[in-house]
C-alpha cells in the first residue's frame, strides 16, 4: 500500500499546556514527521494562500470567524493523492472539530475506496466532532482507528504514534 500523510497545522503562537507559547514547529507537524519517519509515506502540508496570524489572539479570532461563517480558505496546493491508498489526515482541533483548511482540502478531493486515519492534537478537547466531519465530507472513504494526541506531549510521542501505525498496519 502506498501511503501519504497529508497534515494542516500551526507554527507561532499556540495554546499550549495551559499558555500561550510560540512554536517553531507545530504540534501536528511534528506528528507527521514521527509519521514519515515510522511509515516511509509522502509528506504534504496544506498551506493557505493567506494564512490565519502568527499571533494566537489574532489567530483564533480568524479561524473562528471562519468557521463561523463557513469559510473554506484557499490552499496553495491541493496534493494529488490519486496514487495513495492510505491517507494518515492531521490537524489541530479548533473549537472541538476540523479546522476549515483541513475542510478546504476535504471538500476539494475525492478519497473514495482510500483507508484514511485521523490523528489530531488538541489540548484537553480530543477529537470533538473531526471524525464523523471527515466521514460527512468522505463518505466513500473508510475512516479508520483515529489518535487524539495532546499537543503538550508531542515531544515525548514518537513511541506512541509509532504503536498506532503498528496497531493500524494489523487490521
Amino acid at each position: 500500500m502506498k501511503t501519504a500523510i497529508v497534515y494542516y497545522s500551526r507554527r507561532g503562537g499556540n495554546w499550549f499546556d495551559g499558555k500561550v507559547v510560540q512554536l517553531e514547529v507545530g504540534n501536528t507537524e511534528l506528528l507527521s514527521s514521527y509519521l514519515k519517519e515510522v511509515t516511509g509515506g509522502d509528506l504534504f502540508s496544506l498551506q493557505m494562500k493567506h494564512p490565519y496570524s502568527d499571533d494566537y489572539d489574532i489567530c483564533v479570532n480568524e479561524a473562528k470567524e471562519d468557521q463561523i461563517n463557513h469559510v473554506l480558505p484557499e490552499l496553495r496546493e491541493i496534493p494529488d493523492l490519486s496514487i495513495y491508498d492510505e491517507i494518515y489526515l492531521g490537524y489541530p482541533i479548533f473549537w472541538e472539530d476540523l479546522p476549515q483548511p483541513v475542510i478546504s482540502f476535504l471538500s476539494s478531493v475525492d478519497l473514495s475506496g482510500k483507508r484514511i486515519y485521523p490523528f489530531s492534537t488538541h489540548e484537553g478537547s480530543g477529537l470533538g466532532a473531526s471524525v464523523s466531519h471527515i466521514k460527512e465530507l468522505q463518505p466513500q472513504a473508510e475512516v479508520l482507528s483515529p489518535l487524539p494526541f495532546p499537543g503538550s506531549l508531542v515531544n515525548k510521542g514518537y513511541n506512541r504514534m509509532k504503536n498506532w501505525v503498528e496497531k493500524n498496519q494489523k487490521q
